[in-house]
């Protein structure tokens, strides 16, 4: 019985997993068109405002189990990596120039 609890709820963790990789992958293609958008009207990379706008609006709707902490840290690196994204399109448009 409780083997069969473990595999189901792996299993449903499993499903969880790939609707969370569609969304980054959906959220790092917006990323991109924003990266476009401000190298286009001269903005820089890092926006820490937005950032901590973003946390902010998280922990707003945050319920837990995790703690704003461990959101953060999630977050951080979801930026950290969108960043990368963005770097990318920056290289691009240099190369090209």
């Amino acid at each position: 019985m409780k083997k069969e609890q473990l595999q189901f709820l792996r299993e449903k963790l499993d499903k969880i997993n790939l609707e969370i990789l569609k969304l980054l992958n959906i959220r790092g293609r917006i990323v991109q068109k924003i990266g476009q958008v401000k190298m286009e009207i001269g903005y820089t990379l890092i926006d820490a405002k937005r950032e901590k706008e973003i946390l902010q609006n998280l922990f707003l709707h945050n319920q837990g189990p995790f703690s704003n902490q461990q959101i953060t840290a999630i977050f951080q690196e979801i930026f950290r990596q969108s960043i990368e994204l963005q770097k990318e399109i920056f290289n691009i448009k240099r190369m090209k120039d």
